[in-house]
């Protein structure tokens, strides 16, 4: 499939213009929204954020449950010694 160039320079300019014109609106809105109208702002965003963001592969899943088991083991060995030798790490 070939990508056409100019179409896609035109999606860019558009992207980078809207970009741009966002920012400027939060240069000239900031310290006009309420922490309630940010609160709600903020949320909305992290809910399109878990919408588009792509899920982990079970491989994925199952590497994380096991770094966070050895995480979990080492801070038990840590603390065994702590309680052991009396210091404060």
């Amino acid at each position: 499939m070939k990508l056409d160039k100019d179409l896609y320079r035109q999606a860019r300019q558009s992207y980078q213009e809207w970009n741009r014109a966002e920012l400027n609106a939060r240069v000239h809105n900031a310290g006009s929204l309420t922490a309630q109208q940010a609160w709600k702002q903020y949320a909305g965003l992290w809910e399109l954020c878990m919408k588009i963001a792509p899920q982990p592969s079970q491989q994925q899943r199952f590497e994380r449950v096991a770094d966070l088991q050895r995480y979990y083991q080492r801070m038990q060995k840590i603390e065994a010694w702590r309680q052991e030798n009396g210091k404060v790490t």
